[in-house]
């Protein structure tokens, strides 16, 4: 099923509008679809770091955190697991 569309207008700067007019010629896309798209993308790249945030949040207030060290001693570990393969 095909959802009920809603037409918004926000403000952008000249640099952005050219560069979504370009954009649209370049693809053939109406530059609302890219607008539409470039929306989606950004809020779920943004529900997922807050997801994250929350996460770490919740994870200090219980007590599971690590230190520096430990954060570096681990990021190297896997960086050498990383390499092996």
């Amino acid at each position: 099923m095909i959802e009920p569309m809603v037409t918004m207008s926000i403000p952008v700067d000249e640099a952005l509008a050219k560069e979504l007019e370009e954009m649209a010629k370049r693809t053939g896309q109406p530059i609302e679809q890219i607008m539409a798209e470039a929306a989606r993308v950004h809020l779920d790249y943004t529900r997922r770091v807050l997801s994250d945030v929350e996460q770490g949040r919740r994870q200090i207030a219980e007590g599971r955190s690590l230190t520096s060290d430990e954060v570096r001693a681990e990021l190297a570990r896997r960086r050498q697991e990383h390499q092996r393969r």
